[in-house]
């Protein structure tokens, strides 16, 4: 397989469900690697090997705090998600205005029984 480049890297930490729910708690606030695997059914080995990934595609950033690791969500290269995205959702806003326009064609022609 080959290796993903750097752009790839956003995509392919967010194609995990557990990465998106971890990025979730981390909209919130900043936590320590614990405290969200505390809200997960995966030891706190798996969750620091998923926020591992995070790191590396530059959507979390880890500080240190004493003993523990602070993680806070980098957001900006989300940015290149919605850059992509942003072609599909026009497409899909004209294909519900047309279905729209559609049903209401439908909805004002007279019915004759």
């Amino acid at each position: 397989m080959p290796r993903l480049r750097a752009d790839d890297d956003v995509f392919a930490a967010i194609a995990s469900p557990v990465r998106r729910m971890l990025l979730d708690r981390l909209l919130r606030r900043t936590q320590t690697a614990g405290r969200l695997a505390a809200s997960f059914e995966m030891s706190p080995a798996a969750i620091s090997q998923q926020l591992g990934i995070l790191r590396r595609a530059g959507l979390v950033t880890a500080t240190r705090a004493g003993r523990h690791r602070l993680y806070r969500l980098a957001a900006d290269p989300l940015r290149k998600v919605l850059a992509w995205m942003l072609p599909y959702d026009r497409l899909l806003a004209e294909r519900l205005k047309t279905l729209e326009n559609e049903l209401r064609t439908r909805t004002e022609q007279p019915r004759w029984r």
